[in-house]
Parts: structure tokens; C-alpha cells; sequence
């Protein structure tokens, strides 16, 4: 058990917001603290909260559990802060760390090592990234980060072979900001060979969610990691052959999973209506997926194509793709025998009749939509299978708002 801290920076009343909080990490003592570091600049408060924030870490850090910081870490005012905080924080408490770089952009990457730590550290990155050192030796780093069981990062990383990657049972490695499908890394940061050593490093991973530009450092891929207690796997903001790269390095079990994937090209031909050679294909077949929650851009999505390879899904969550299945039925011959529990749709643009023809060929028990396109008057026939949401969220169990 442990008291949950909000701290919101550059904001009009931070200064009681950081009074309150020193007033609840005092009332909460021997308790451990959960802290959550927010900072929202704004014209009139563009750059406060950092000396504020160093002195709340230099009376707290020793008792924080979990740390989230999502912060401008091109600001000066907030390196000392995160000095502060690494040099104080006690090795066995700290069991989940948050570092969220919002002034980095998709292709920019920072390691944060000790100070003189030795080129064994720095000549793991590849790439260009920046350096932030910490004021602690290389020993209490690394018996600071062994402990930790979650590590969600943007931008901003332990560097590769950090102890910090060992023993995890969450872990997030995603780019910076405006990362999206017109505007992939093109920075690669980590190889093949790294991920994969911090995947057996982590053999109770539950969560995965990656998105960083990968290097592939030699012809023969490395031996995957198996995945005993994968539950949740992301995977985006990546060109579909370095999505195909990260899928290779993971040897999945049969433990129920849900996949979300956020694809970059047409969704037709690639990379679904590869060999089967492919390694979406492979891992589709190899896994046990009941969950899968795809965002396209506004591309056909081809149910008959992606069903047969999937037997146990139970959940399909869509967003952002045309749905035409007369189109899709010429030349294709049905062979899906599962049944969907729930098919959810987001902004998604939906031929006439597809939804009639989609529930006569497909078992499926509900649908949920949500700011799609499509004739109302073909609703009719379907009507009571169709539940409609007016805004993103709402979709419950397995739906698109789960995952953002």
C-alpha cells in the first residue's frame, strides 16, 4: 500500500500544489509514495516548478515506490530535479519508474548514465542521442534499477545493457512526440541483438509495448526470447519490416493474448497477403491471441485474410480503415469458424451492406461504433447487433479506449 502523489507543474497555483503534496508525503510517512510529475507550460507560467520540485524530491525519494515524470526535459530547470531524485532514491523501494520526454521529437533519443561511467555505456547507444549524467557512482545506479518490475519510457532511456531492463513484468520503449504514420523514426536507436537480451533478461514480461526504430546487425536474426506470461503486446510507430524484425525476436506462448497493432501501410497487400513465410503470418498462427485492436490509415482492412489466421479471437477493435466486404468476398472464400464476441469500429468508413453481409458470414454477437461513416438506412437489418457510442471511449472490455 502506498499514497498516490499528483504533482501538476507550470501552472498558476503549482506552488500550493507542491505544499500539498509535501503535506501528504508528511502524513503518509512510513507509507511509500507513488509520484506523478506533470508539467503543463502555459504563457503566463512558462517555466516553473523545478526548484519547488528538487526540494519535494530531496524529502521524499527515499520513500517513492513509483515515479512518473512527464516533463520538457529540455527545460535546465528539471535536470536538477532528476539529479536529485536518482542520487536520494533508496535501492528495494523504487519499483517503477515513468520518464516521459514531452519536448522530443520522434527521431531524438537521451540516455541517462552516471557520471564517467565509462565508454561501455555510451557505446551501446547507435545513433545519435544525448547524454544526461546523474550524480551517483555506477554501483548505486545499478543496484538502484535491478529492482524495478516497470519501466515505461519515451525518448528518454536507461542506456541498452542497464540492469534497469532485467526482471521487468512491464515495459515500454516508444519514441517522442509527433510519431505517427507520416512521420516514422528514422534514428535507429537499438538492434535486434539488445532487444532481444533484454527480453531474456525479462522472462515474466506480462506488458510490451514497443515502437523504437530498430537495427538488424547481422544476416542471421537472433534466437527469439520466449514469452511465458506475454498478456498485452504493442507494437507500432515502426515500418512494417522493422514490425516484422521485433515480431521474429518474440517466440510467444499459448497464454490468452492481446495484441494491439498500429499498422503504417495498406493493409491489403502488406503485410498480411505476404508468403507464409511472413512473420505476421508466423506469429499469428504461433500465438494465442483472443484480443486484437488494429489502427490503419484509412486503407481496406480484409476480414478474410486476417480471420482464418487467428482461430481464438474473441475481440477485433478497428480503427481508421474502410470496410467494404462485397469487394472483399471477390475471389475470397470464407473459412473463419470462431465467434467474435464484439467488433468494435472507430472513424472507420463502411460500404453499403457491409455490415449485413459481415454478420452473415461471420458469427458475431455485438458491434460497437463510434464516429464511423456509413448509410443509416443499412442499419436496419442489423440494428439490434449495433451499439452506437458518441465519443472515443465507451467501447468496455477489449475497446480501442483501453489502449491510449
Amino acid at each position: 500500500m502506498w499514497s498516490h502523489i499528483d504533482i501538476v507543474l507550470s501552472h498558476p497555483l503549482h506552488t500550493n500544489t507542491l505544499s500539498r503534496a509535501h503535506l501528504l508525503g508528511l502524513r503518509a510517512n512510513p507509507i511509500t509514495l507513488a509520484v506523478h510529475v506533470e508539467d503543463q507550460p502555459s504563457r503566463e507560467h512558462p517555466d516553473e516548478g523545478g526548484d519547488g520540485l528538487a526540494h519535494f524530491f530531496s524529502s521524499y525519494s527515499e520513500r517513492t515506490e513509483s515515479l512518473e515524470l512527464r516533463c520538457f526535459y529540455n527545460k535546465s530547470e528539471y535536470r536538477q530535479p532528476i539529479r536529485t531524485f536518482f542520487s536520494m532514491a533508496r535501492k528495494g523501494v523504487l519499483k517503477r519508474l515513468v520518464l516521459i520526454d514531452k519536448s522530443a521529437d520522434c527521431n531524438a533519443c537521451s540516455f541517462f548514465a552516471p557520471t564517467n561511467s565509462g565508454p561501455s555505456i555510451t557505446n551501446s547507444a547507435i545513433g545519435e542521442y544525448t547524454l544526461h549524467e546523474l550524480d551517483t557512482t555506477l554501483q548505486e545506479y545499478e543496484d538502484l534499477m535491478l529492482p524495478l518490475t516497470g519501466l515505461k519510457l519515451s525518448a528518454l532511456y536507461p542506456y541498452w545493457t542497464s540492469q534497469a531492463y532485467r526482471g521487468l513484468i512491464e515495459l515500454q520503449l516508444i519514441p517522442g512526440r509527433d510519431a505517427g504514420f507520416g512521420n516514422m523514426g528514422t534514428n535507429a536507436i537499438i538492434s535486434d541483438v539488445q532487444l532481444v537480451d533484454m527480453l531474456r533478461a525479462s522472462p515474466e514480461l506480462r506488458v510490451f509495448h514497443f515502437g523504437l526504430s530498430i537495427q538488424t546487425l547481422s544476416e542471421s536474426t537472433p534466437r527469439p526470447a520466449y514469452m511465458k506470461d506475454l498478456e498485452v503486446f504493442r507494437l507500432e510507430y515502426m515500418h512494417t519490416d522493422e514490425q516484422q524484425t521485433v515480431l521474429g525476436l518474440i517466440n510467444p506462448s499459448q497464454k490468452p493474448l492481446h495484441m494491439i497493432w498500429g499498422t503504417q501501410t495498406h493493409f491489403g497487400p502488406l503485410p498480411l497477403n505476404l508468403p507464409s513465410q511472413s512473420l505476421f503470418t508466423k506469429f499469428f498462427l504461433s500465438s494465442h491471441i483472443t484480443r486484437l485492436s488494429i489502427k490503419g490509415m484509412m486503407s481496406e482492412f480484409c476480414f478474410f485474410q486476417l480471420l482464418p489466421l487467428l482461430p481464438q479471437l474473441q475481440y477485433l477493435a478497428l480503427s481508421q480503415f474502410i470496410i467494404n466486404i462485397a469487394g472483399e468476398l471477390e475471389g475470397y472464400e470464407p473459412n473463419f469458424r470462431g465467434v467474435l464476441r464484439r467488433l468494435h469500429l472507430l472513424r472507420c468508413e463502411i460500404y453499403l451492406g457491409s455490415l449485413q453481409l459481415l454478420v452473415e458470414t461471420i458469427s458475431i454477437e455485438r458491434i460497437t461504433s463510434s464516429y464511423c461513416q456509413y448509410d443509416y438506412e443499412d442499419l436496419s437489418s442489423v440494428n439490434s447487433l449495433v451499439e452506437h457510442v458518441d465519443s472515443e471511449g465507451g467501447f468496455g472490455e477489449g475497446g480501442w479506449d483501453e489502449l491510449l
